[in-house]
């Protein structure tokens, strides 16, 4: 299932959300509550891995994942990238309370996502 929001799309893939951001967006406590909103209201208490499949250019306000981390079904966080920093990813984990990850392709953090569920 795909849902379309201002800020992002949102596909469901079984207990795995894939979210892309659009490009220039300025993703911050707003934007992650709507979205966080979205998934909550398709995955009801099940548990999900988010993967942030980052094909766009766009600004994360990093202390979104405070709250983030008090999502109780979220059990993982993976990125997908081919060009983000290691700097900025390693700055995102220090405010994530989750086991997270960084692949360069979509197959991989699907995989590492099913590994993580099926412990």
């Amino acid at each position: 299932m795909i849902k379309e929001l201002k800020s992002c799309t949102l596909l469901f893939i079984d207990n795995c959300v894939i979210a892309t951001i659009k490009e220039g967006v300025v993703f911050d406590k707003t934007e992650s509550t709507l979205q966080t909103n979205a998934i909550l209201e398709f995955y009801k208490d099940k548990p999900f891995v988010y993967i942030s499949n980052r094909k766009y250019s766009y600004s994360v306000d990093p202390t979104i994942y405070n709250e983030t981390s008090k999502l109780l079904n979220l059990s993982a966080f993976a990125v997908v990238t081919k060009n983000l920093s290691a700097r900025f990813t390693e700055i995102e984990r220090l405010f994530l309370n989750k086991p997270f990850e960084v692949f360069s392709d979509l197959d991989e953090a699907l995989a590492w996502s099913k590994n993580i569920l099926n412990k």
